[in-house]
């Protein structure tokens, strides 16, 4: 989508507002759990994130050492972070760090923007402030400075700041020792999931390849922190994160269902797991969903560095170690690049339906239930534990029975929820719309899972989801729809059957390829203009040209969303 230029965050802060402007007012489902970010601090009540002592790790006593690996490893598994104290960075690197960061940002706005960066050409690193280029439209309340930290040879030190002198100085040493601390972290992870020590660390690019991104998270000041958010809800892209904070709450994390603020833990450093890390762990590490809050009393500054692997070199997928029949693989093979185009899919799902449609509550689900989202996170969780149980156990049906209902309320949510009752001339008087199809795409799906792939059965079996698919897409949308003609594709086309055939055509010869041929990229071409014309049909063609103000006078709805997808996500500040 078209992005907004906004003013600095920090000039707006600045200038006596008493409320903050229509575009950094966040939807309704985004501020659940908001309140005093103080008093929410201080409250000792319910699940607290973990502390890890890592001063045990270099004990002579094993024990000592498993005990704090175990520690550790437990963090990783039920949270996905953790406060690490006794973390080998020195404290007047840290103070070094922190004060050079600050004086940077203390600066007059014109020496600031000597450093800005320019997101409409790629180029992230600098001075900066988050666009709308998310799925609701709307903008984040901070500023930020962004650029590669380490290794020292592959960062282009023409755009750190020269003022205050010791930023880059100080910025150089704490990359070192963070870098110490990714490898000490990334060894107990390892260790933790009955690999060789090193293993991760190898996974994601070892010694060379590994990049430390480093983001500056300025938060000032906000007259009405109720309705804005300073960073909204995501999980990192990265294999690890370390945040260095300021002793100003604001880090929030969505454990069992509810945001718990993170306490102000002295001399700590924050670490959070990243999708890399639970890609290759095969979800036994969790990237917990966290956001940034904002006050109006204190300005927060945070220090985040997020260790990501190389884009294109390395293929993330769960390692065979944590994989067996009981545990299959949750995750697709992707690059580090093709995991963020999936995200950025996530985002652009979201404004395939009404915008609006996601904030209604709904009777059904009860007040707390805030839309697609939640269901869709839902959705995921529960697949993702279903794939863990041996299909012939109780538990196994227990959960799967959570799954059916989540789809219920996933279906329901996706389209008019009178439209799943309707008789269809199609399928048949006893016909019931969705439901049946998709009972029947559910059953399917689970023979498909009891056949070995390499057998005949398998192939007819596929043939038969494919067939499903067809009719739950027919139901998703106006039936009738399907067999208009349609002047812009020609006389021959009949609409999304037509164009989901060519889809998965062009999915299937494009599995054929290797990822680095010239072949691929035109395939990779064919399935973009193909997608286009599916979502072209989906809804009615007039809806793709209106102009909507929740996302800005600049957008064009879904058609100009589907046209930046082939963009770079990157190149809008998505991480």
């Amino acid at each position: 989508m078209t992005t907004v230029a906004a003013p600095r965050v920090q000039s707006l802060a600045t200038s006596g507002i008493e409320s903050i402007p229509k575009e950094y007012v966040r939807p309704k489902e985004e501020l659940t759990g908001i309140g005093n970010i103080f008093e929410e601090e201080k409250n000792e009540e319910g699940p607290q994130v973990p502390t890890i002592d890592l001063k045990d790790i270099d004990s002579e006593v094993e024990e000592v050492r498993e005990r704090c690996r175990e520690a550790l490893k437990k963090a990783a598994v039920d949270w996905g972070v953790m406060h690490l104290v006794n973390h080998g960075i020195a404290e007047d690197v840290r103070e070094r760090v922190k004060v050079a960061g600050e004086g940077f940002f203390e600066q007059p706005v014109e020496e600031k923007e000597k450093y800005a960066n320019d997101p409409d050409d790629g180029n992230l690193q600098g001075y900066g402030s988050k666009l709308a280029n998310n799925a609701c439209g709307q903008l984040e309340w901070e500023d930020y400075f962004f650029h590669l930290a380490y290794p020292e040879d592959k960062c282009d030190m023409s755009i750190w700041p020269k003022t205050p002198t010791d930023y880059i100085p100080a910025t150089v040493e704490y990359a070192k020792q963070l870098r110490a601390l990714t490898t000490k972290t990334l060894s107990i992870l390892s260790l933790g999931l009955g690999l060789e020590e090193n293993r991760l660390e190898k996974e994601v690019g070892g010694k060379e390849e590994l990049l430390l991104q480093m983001k500056i998270n300025y938060y000032p000041k906000c007259p009405q922190p109720e309705l804005a958010l300073g960073v909204e809800a995501h999980t990192d892209l990265s294999a690890v994160s370390f945040i260095l904070p300021s002793m100003v709450p604001g880090l929030q994390l969505f454990y069992e269902g509810k945001w718990i603020t993170a306490k102000c833990v002295p001399n700590s450093i924050i670490m959070l797991i990243g999708d890399t890390v639970e890609i290759l762990s095969n979800g036994k590490y969790k990237s917990i969903l966290h956001r940034g809050l904002v006050n109006k009393e204190k300005v927060r500054i945070s220090w985040a560095v997020f260790c990501e692997p190389p884009k294109e070199k390395i293929i993330l997928k769960p390692l065979p170690e944590t994989v067996s029949e009981a545990e299959p693989p949750l995750f697709p093979p992707r690059t580090f690049a093709q995991h963020i185009q999936h995200k950025f899919w996530r985002e652009f799902l979201w404004t395939v339906g009404s915008p609006e449609k996601f904030g209604e509550k709904s009777e059904k689900f009860g007040e707390n239930f805030s839309g697609q989202w939640e269901v869709q996170r839902n959705l995921e969780r529960s697949q993702r534990n279903l794939a863990r149980i041996s299909l012939d156990s109780g538990k196994s049906r227990e959960i799967w029975r959570e799954v059916r209902e989540i789809w219920r309320e996933f279906l329901w949510t996706v389209g008019s929820p009178e439209k799943f009752g309707e008789k269809s001339e199609k399928f048949g008087e006893n016909f019931s719309g969705q439901w049946e199809v998709q009972r029947n795409l559910e059953r399917s799906q689970r023979n498909l899972a009891r056949i070995s792939l390499d057998s005949g059965k398998s192939r007819e079996i596929w043939r038969e989801v494919r067939e499903i698919w067809r009719e739950f897409l027919w139901t998703v949308g106006s039936p009738e729809k399907f067999g208009e003609k349609s002047e812009k594709f020609g006389e021959n086309f009949s609409g999304q059957w037509e164009v989901q055939r060519n889809l998965e055509r062009s999915q299937r010869n494009l599995a054929r390829i290797s990822l680095d041929s010239g072949k691929s990229r035109e395939i990779w071409r064919e399935v973009r203009e193909i997608w286009r014309e599916f979502l072209w049909t989906v809804g009615s063609p007039e809806k793709f040209g209106e102009k909507s103000e929740k996302f800005g006078e600049n957008f064009s709805g879904q058609w100009e969303v589907q046209i930046n997808l082939k963009r770079s996500p990157e190149k809008f500040g998505i991480r």
